[in-house]
């Protein structure tokens, strides 16, 4: 291919690029079906660049660990055949497998090169899927590393050009304000519905003298709100025996309403210990990372989460149990 011909063919595929950037830019900021909006937006965009394989990965925590993760979440591939959205390697990739990677992104900077020129550790990863040259950009929400976009070309060792980068970077920067927005539109839905509970529940308190009304309606609003399989309200006596007394769960799993837990623990003295916790309705714990006293109370209602909050007065628990597994 001659240097004319070379030249020709490199602002062909910019303007291809350019042309998939404002469809896909429209395509995100009028659908209003997130997941279906970005599939289609990585085939125009994949189809526009001429590459194999076009995807975003997700950057997060993975429970129990501080290092940052990376999972494939969306993936178009020109050949059905070098898809990889379902391959298990791609999922909960740590980035300290990946200092280069990491680094490079983490600071706005794009990846653009044959795949035999990367570090070693990328190198292993990129030839496992078949990779001969990819071209990587950052997203970046809020100024935080979200994730990045990745183009792969798996014919030939492509030399990415400063168009392409520019092209893919601002889209990267599109779709990072356009998750920013609607994850601030999302919080502000959840701040007006918790708004609407709290007022809802006051206006209750007042209107009726029926605690145990108040109680079950509020438990079953909370529970629908936060979409946890179990809240309750649990009460001891002054013995310490405990008793589910207002409860709201999700079928299929067993109501534990007027069940009695008789836990011995409670009255060898740590009954006194857990009144003094208020802290308790500020945690969040999957079962196996609670301390022994609420684990076991928290076990004896088959849940595998819970999280509770105490009253200093009747020392009353309201607590939310998912059942499913975490």
């Amino acid at each position: 291919m001659t240097q004319h011909q070379q030249a020709e063919l490199e602002l062909k595929r910019c303007n291809q690029l350019l042309q998939g950037v404002a469809r896909v830019t429209n395509q995100l900021l009028t659908s209003t079906n997130h997941r279906l909006a970005i599939n289609e937006a990585l085939q125009i965009l994949g189809q526009a660049a001429e590459v194999d394989r076009i995807r975003i990965f997700e950057n997060h925590l993975v429970p129990g660990q501080t290092v940052l993760h990376t999972s494939l979440r969306y993936e178009w591939t020109r050949d059905s055949s070098v898809a990889q959205l379902h391959n298990p390697a791609l999922q909960n990739l740590p980035y300290k497998d990946s200092c280069y990677w990491y680094n490079t992104l983490s600071q706005g900077g794009t990846i653009a090169s044959p795949v035999k020129d990367l570090p070693y550790p990328e190198q292993s990863i990129l030839k496992a899927q078949s990779i001969l040259s990819v071209l990587v950009v950052p997203i970046l929400v809020n100024g935080n590393f979200h994730g990045f976009i990745g183009l792969d070309d798996c014919h030939s060792e492509r030399q990415w050009s400063e168009a392409e980068e520019s092209t893919l970077l601002a889209l990267a920067g599109g779709l990072g304000g356009i998750l920013e927005r609607r994850r601030a539109e999302a919080e502000l839905q959840r701040q007006s519905r918790r708004s609407q509970l709290l007022s809802d529940t006051t206006l209750r308190i007042r209107q009726s003298l029926n605690l145990e009304e108040i109680l079950t309606t509020t438990v079953a609003e909370v529970r629908r709100f936060l979409q946890a399989d179990r809240v309750l309200v649990y009460r001891f006596e002054p013995d310490w025996v405990g008793k589910v007394v207002v409860e709201s769960v999700e079928p299929p799993w067993i109501a534990a309403l007027g069940s009695v837990v008789q836990d011995t623990c409670f009255r060898d003295g740590q009954g006194e210990q857990y009144r003094s916790r208020t802290d308790l309705g500020s945690r969040r714990h999957p079962a196996g990372k609670l301390d022994p006293l609420p684990l076991r109370f928290t076990r004896t209602l088959s849940g595998t989460g819970k999280s509770g909050s105490t009253d200093s007065h009747k020392l009353s628990a309201l607590g939310l149990t998912h059942c499913s597994p975490v």
